[in-house]
């Protein structure tokens, strides 16, 4: 496994349940970003153990799901059931531990950028999950390769991470903080643990 220099390798995290939520929602802002993290054995196995091979710290090897704080204690998410749609924080994560990451606003009027964001999310709701085409991906990718290596992604599909880049470059362009030239994700898409590494988001320390 190659780790890179640039790399952060450590993050806040916490719980949450009903207490810790309400105190989430006071410090999120829309277009924050809710990371979760999978058990050893859990349904996001094939992804964390293809992360890890492509050269991610053990923390961020093991994020599994990444979604968007869209306000009101809720999150606009790909899953694998019902793919694109809004949910509560405490529906679908309670008693999971997550990282939360915010990222600096540039521009004249941030509060707009924020509302767009969670205009551009809500347009995705609906969209279907690309279980397929993801099993494909990760398969091919496995194939090509023998050592990990930073490349440009291929066109994207769409699920929870590929969702999130897609509408925060529709929203933001050039200004996109997920878009780090010296810092770009591995492999042939953009998997959950390339936003955990990034130095372009930090961490909202809550105590959990």
């Amino acid at each position: 496994m190659a780790v890179w220099d640039n790399d952060i390798t450590s993050r806040s995290k916490l719980t949450l349940n009903a207490r810790s939520v309400p105190v989430c929602a006071e410090r999120l802002r829309r277009g924050d970003l809710v990371l979760s993290y999978t058990p050893k054995f859990g349904k996001e196995n094939l992804i964390t153990h293809f992360q890890e091979r492509e050269g991610y710290c053990p923390d961020a090897s093991n994020v599994g799901h990444v979604a968007a704080y869209v306000g009101n204690g809720d999150v606009i998410h790909a899953v694998r059931d019902g793919g694109v749609q809004r949910q509560t924080m405490l529906s679908y994560f309670n008693g999971q531990k997550v990282t939360l990451l915010t990222w600096d606003r540039r521009g004249p009027d941030p509060e707009m950028t924020d509302r767009q964001l969670v205009a551009e999310f809500e347009l995705a709701c609906g969209q279907k999950y690309d279980t397929a085409a993801l099993a494909q991906r990760v398969i091919q990718d496995l194939r090509s390769r023998r050592i990990p290596e930073k490349q440009t992604p291929r066109k994207d599909f769409l699920v929870c991470s590929t969702l999130i880049f897609q509408v925060f470059d529709a929203v933001l362009g050039k200004n996109n903080p997920l878009a780090v030239s010296d810092c770009p994700p591995r492999g042939s898409f953009r998997m959950p643990a390339a936003y955990f590494i990034l130095p372009t988001l930090e961490d909202i320390d809550i105590a959990a």
